[in-house]
C-alpha cells in the first residue's frame, strides 16, 4: 500500500502545477508551488511516512482534481463537465471527510465574488450545486450518518502534542489548529515567516481594501486556507484540519516566496 501510494505522490507535482496555473495565470507560479511541494514535504512526508495517512493524502489529491474541474467549468462550461465535476465531489466524499471543507469554502467564497467580481458567478453557483449534488441522497435517506459525520471533528479523539517549547503552549491555548499546523511545518523560520506575511496581508487589506481585480482564483485558495481555520474543532481533532490546510498553504507559501523575491529584487536593483 505504501509503494502505490508512493506512485500517487509522485504523480501529484503536475496536478499542483495545472491547478497552480490556473490559480495564479503565471508559469513561474506554478513551477514556485510544485518545489514547494517537494522541498517542504509537509504535504506528502508527513502523510505517507510519518503517520501513514494514505486517505487524507488521497483526499488532497481529489481536493487539488475538484478544484481543477470547477476553474474549468467556470471558465467555459463543457457537457462532460457536468458528470466530472459531481464524480470528483462524490469520491471526495467517500475517500475523506475533510474534503467537504472544500465544498464549504467554495460556498464562502461567493461573499468573496459578489464583493470584489472578477469570476464568473452564474457558472460558480453552477457547479457549487453539481458539487453538493452528491451529498443529497446522503441528507434525505441517511440523515443521522450525515449528523454523525459533522459531530465527528468534535469528539475528543486526535493527537495530543506535549511540547516544551514555550511559544507552542501559547499556540495550544489560542487556537489548537496554529500548534498543529506549526507541528506539520515543522519550522520555527517558516512559521515566523508565515505569521509576519500574514500580518503584513492583514494591515494592508486594512489600509487599502480588497483588491478590485484579484488574480482570477487567488483569493480563494486564501478563503480556502481560512475556512479550514474558522472550522477547525478546539480539541486534539484539530490536527486534521491543520494538515488539509497544508494543500491551501503550499499554493500561498509560493506565492508569498515569489512576491518576497520580487520586493527584494527592486529595492536591491
Amino acid at each position: 500500500m505504501q509503494r502505490t501510494m508512493v506512485v500517487v505522490a509522485s504523480l501529484a507535482p503536475p496536478l499542483f502545477y495545472l491547478v497552480a496555473y490556473r490559480v495564479f495565470r503565471s508559469r513561474t507560479l506554478g513551477v514556485t508551488v510544485v518545489l514547494v511541494y517537494m522541498f517542504t514535504g509537509s504535504v506528502w512526508y508527513f502523510g505517507l511516512f510519518m503517520a501513514g495517512l494514505y486517505a487524507n493524502f488521497l483526499g488532497n489529491l481529489v481536493s487539488l482534481i475538484l478544484l481543477y474541474l470547477v476553474m474549468v467549468f467556470v471558465a467555459r462550461p463543457r457537457k462532460i463537465l457536468f458528470l466530472l465535476v459531481p464524480a470528483a465531489a462524490l469520491a471526495g466524499y467517500l475517500t475523506h471527510y475533510t474534503v467537504s471543507l472544500m465544498v464549504l469554502s467554495f460556498a464562502a467564497y461567493i461573499v468573496v465574488l459578489w464583493r470584489v467580481g472578477g469570476v464568473k458567478l452564474r457558472s460558480y453557483i453552477a457547479a457549487l450545486e453539481l458539487m453538493v449534488l452528491p451529498a443529497l441522497p446522503f441528507i434525505i435517506f441517511r440523515f443521522k450518518l450525515v449528523m454523525e459525520f459533522l459531530a465527528f471533528p468534535s469528539s475528543r479523539a486526535g493527537v495530543i502534542v506535549y511540547e516544551p517549547l514555550f511559544y507552542r503552549q501559547i499556540l495550544n491555548q489560542v487556537s489548537p489548529f496554529l500548534l498543529y499546523l506549526d507541528v506539520h511545518l515543522n519550522s520555527i523560520l517558516l512559521s515566523l515567516f508565515l505569521f509576519c506575511v500574514g500580518v503584513a496581508s492583514v494591515v494592508t487589506v486594512l489600509r487599502r481594501g480588497f483588491p478590485r481585480n484579484p488574480s482570477n482564483w487567488m483569493m480563494f485558495v486564501l478563503v480556502w486556507f481560512l475556512t479550514t481555520w474558522v472550522l477547525a474543532p478546539y480539541n486534539a481533532m484539530a490536527w486534521r484540519f491543520a494538515y488539509y490546510s497544508l494543500l491551501p498553504l503550499t499554493f500561498l507559501m509560493a506565492f508569498m516566496a515569489h512576491r518576497t523575491l520580487r520586493i527584494v529584487r527592486r529595492n536591491t536593483a
